[in-house]
């Protein structure tokens, strides 16, 4: 059994009677047992009150009120630990033990049916004794200062004076709105905050303490530009659900660009959903960490075949496109979202087909114009040369609106400032940054290193990043500490600072290419999948890119004769920033943004 505890104390003084004072047109418990009724996570729903007009309030929402809270746990000193103890005791005299209690707070109007869904199989997956909800700091915390007895400042820690924001470990805090725990952990009271607990990331913008009226006021600011955004309130947010999947052979740029649309999306107020199977590789922890909801589907089948007249990389997918579907469908549930976006190689028109009935619209994110798609947005943010507009006639119905070309790249707010800050590149090469994507299979990385280690390259600074699924970082650590000058980082979540700072980067065509163009870096690129090949080659051909081949044809040699080049020729590099830069203006995301959400 599941049970949901609402405290509910009829005492608060800063701001009297808060529990019930209306907010956004209802009173503000009232959000707290909406949403915990429409997880349909709890067998029971119990608002823990020691006031007869609250109670009645939470009764008229559908929340049920057994007991009364007793005056000893009712008074300004007692803890949400001893409360939820006690209904867990009172349930359990009553036959009705609970395994897996959650204590919602009354003042968590930001709270949403996801976020419990999400917590409870954080919860279950974890084996920890609670989960709960939390929320990064949006200034970095080792940068703190305190103000001292005679009014001047100092910091907490003043070593991290001239430390970059980036290097700094980010650092999160108690989001105030849910507590998931089992029942024998609250019984024993086990401290919530501990090493038994799992973290349930949300966004910034949804968290709020409600404890003085300059809170309540911020947080009636926060819900009028949801709901504003949403086009209907917090009851009618708008729903964006994506089908994607990153792993050992598909990589982790098709997950990573819809996170940059995602955390964009819901800065703006939209509930987003990713449904994605669990293959080596999957990225669903990182998505959950973004405070997005990760549904994964069924476990890709052994030796799964892909049906017959699939595309041509039907075979990533782990199941036929049939079943995906089905699995899909089922994810989704019964309602529709507003948007489902399918960002997937191994997925065409047959598959958007049946997914129509679970979406009002459906957005197809491609980049190889290769198999035909029924969906209402067409998105491909790739340069193919100069007949790039006309590479999906015939492929899409007549009724869906294009957005073609790297003007639409999706880019995360970070790389936007930069674009503003950085001064003019100069042509010289100091520092080179490496990056070949989230796995790397065929040890380019590698390969890189050692051009660079050539005795008239090892003067070069260099950043070298891995991503989550390089297979051998210890290898590679091992070779990096034997090159003057290079650093080694691993997993970023975002290369933005690591390009500014850098005068030429080499990696792998994909959507780090846009990033780093957006910014004017200069790149050398090697193709890690034939895919990435033909853009490459018409970037090449255009003059935007110095294209070495694809992975298995380019040896460390090619590399470091290529640096070479770059080395003796600052003009080219000074024009060639001006250009790529131009390419890439940054607009995409807030466009798309407003195009989705109308």
């Amino acid at each position: 059994m599941k049970l949901a505890v609402i405290p509910a104390r009829g005492g608060s003084k800063r701001i009297p009677r808060k529990n019930i004072k209306a907010f956004a047109g209802k009173p503000m418990i009232a959000w707290s047992i909406e949403a915990a009724l429409q997880s349909g996570c709890f067998d029971r729903v119990v608002v823990s009150t020691d006031d007869a007009e609250i109670a009645e309030v939470a009764r008229q929402y559908g929340a049920q009120v057994p007991f009364m809270r007793p005056p000893e746990l009712s008074d300004d000193h007692t803890g949400t630990s001893a409360v939820v103890a006690h209904a867990v005791r009172w349930m359990a005299d009553e036959g009705q033990a609970p395994a897996e209690v959650c204590c919602i707070y009354a003042t968590a109007p930001f709270v949403q049916a996801d976020d419990l869904r999400r917590g409870l199989r954080i919860l279950s997956d974890s084996g920890a004794d609670y989960a709960f909800s939390v929320t990064t700091y949006a200034f970095p915390i080792q940068r703190a200062i305190r103000v001292t007895a005679n009014k001047r400042v100092e910091m907490f820690e003043p070593a991290h004076f001239t430390t970059r924001s980036q290097d700094l470990e980010e650092a999160w805090h108690d989001a105030g709105q849910f507590y998931w725990g089992r029942a024998e952990a609250w019984l024993a009271h086990k401290p919530v905050f501990s090493q038994d607990a799992a973290p349930v990331p949300l966004p910034r913008h949804r968290v709020q303490d409600i404890d003085t009226p300059e809170d309540w006021e911020r947080a009636e600011w926060m819900m009028k530009a949801l709901m504003h955004a949403g086009s209907g309130g917090a009851a009618r947010r708008r729903r964006v659900a994506f089908r994607t999947d990153a792993s050992l052979q598909i990589g982790t740029g098709h997950v990573m660009r819809c996170l940059t649309l995602a955390d964009a999306l819901a800065a703006r107020g939209a509930d987003c959903v990713f449904l994605c199977r669990p293959h080596a590789g999957n990225l669903l922890g990182l998505i959950e960490q973004r405070g997005h909801l990760a549904l994964a589907l069924p476990a890709p089948a052994q030796g799964a075949a892909a049906g017959p007249a699939g595309p041509a990389h039907a075979r990533w997918l782990g199941t036929d496109w049939a079943t995906d579907a089905a699995d899909t469908r089922k994810a989704l549930g019964g309602e529709p979202v507003d948007w489902l976006v399918v960002d997937h190689y191994a997925l065409d028109a047959r598959w958007e087909r049946e997914l129509r009935s679970r979406c009002r619209q459906l957005m197809a994110i491609d980049d190889l114009a290769d198999r035909e798609h029924d969906c209402d947005l067409l998105f491909d943010q790739n340069w193919n040369g100069p007949d790039y507009a006309r590479r999906y006639d015939g492929l899409v119905p007549a009724h869906c609106q294009l957005l073609l070309g790297p003007r639409h790249v999706l880019l995360r707010p970070e790389y936007l400032k930069l674009r503003e800050w950085l001064p003019p590149r100069d042509g010289m090469v100091r520092r080179v940054l490496v990056f070949v994507g989230g796995s790397d299979l065929q040890g380019l990385t590698s390969r890189i290193l050692r051009a660079l280690d050539e005795p008239d390259l090892r003067a070069l600074a260099a950043d070298v990043v891995v991503g989550a699924n390089y297979p051998d970082a210890g290898a590679l650590a091992e070779q990096a500490a034997r090159r003057p000058g290079t650093v080694l980082h691993g997993p970023q979540p975002s290369l933005a600072g690591l390009m500014a700072r850098a005068d030429l980067m080499i990696g792998a065509g994909g959507t780090t290419t846009w990033e780093r163009m957006s910014l004017g870096l200069p790149g050398i690129v090697i193709s890690v999948a034939p895919n990435q090949t033909p853009a490459n080659q018409a970037l090449h051909d255009a003059g935007y890119i110095d294209f070495l081949g694809e992975v298995d044809a380019v040896s460390a040699a090619d590399i470091a004769r290529s640096v070479r080049g770059c080395l003796g020729d600052g003009a080219t590099l000074r024009a060639r920033s001006r250009a790529i830069s131009a390419l890439v203006p940054g607009l995409g995301t807030e466009e798309l943004c407003e195009r989705l959400l109308g």
